[in-house]
């Protein structure tokens, strides 16, 4: 029989997210954020240390990947930050894309629409303005208090 079962693994596993998540706010709003090793959003899509510290501080969500990675992703708007979900590098920031970066709506060229961010087509609806809050840790910050809101 196993120790947990799978809806207690995931529920564990939400939890240390929450905590990352918030975690890596608090740093951000002490204009701080921790790279990953692999760190692109300024080589690869240009954006600032500052952009990326902007999104961190106030995102109007923050979503977490069930896939393996279990990768956070902080989103202001149209653009996002990819962070280290689990493990020693959790909360390490691993790069950011959007609109407002030089490769546009993706990390890729951009193919689709400046609208359409390419996140948005995710199967499982974590982004864009379709989303249908599976994988969304809360909705939006308010910046004097940081409590968490539903969108």
């Amino acid at each position: 029989m196993p120790k947990y079962t799978k809806e207690e693994k995931a529920q564990q596993a939400r939890g240390k997210a929450l905590q990352t998540a918030d975690e890596v706010v608090e740093r951000a709003q002490g204009d701080r954020m921790r790279k990953a090793r692999n760190y692109h959003a300024d080589s690869m899509h240009g954006f600032s240390d500052e952009r990326v510290l902007e999104i961190l501080k106030s995102p109007d969500a923050v979503y977490h990947s069930t896939a393996g990675s279990g990768r956070l992703i902080f989103r202001h708007g149209e653009d996002i930050v990819v962070a280290e979900g689990r493990g020693a590098g959790a909360g390490n920031v691993i790069t950011a894309y959007g609109p407002s970066g030089i490769r546009g709506d993706s990390g890729a060229s951009a193919r689709r629409p400046p609208h359409r961010p390419r996140w948005a087509d995710h199967p499982h609806g974590r982004g864009g303005g379709q989303d249908s809050g599976q994988g969304r840790l809360y909705g939006s910050w308010s910046a004097d208090s940081m409590r968490r809101h539903s969108p």
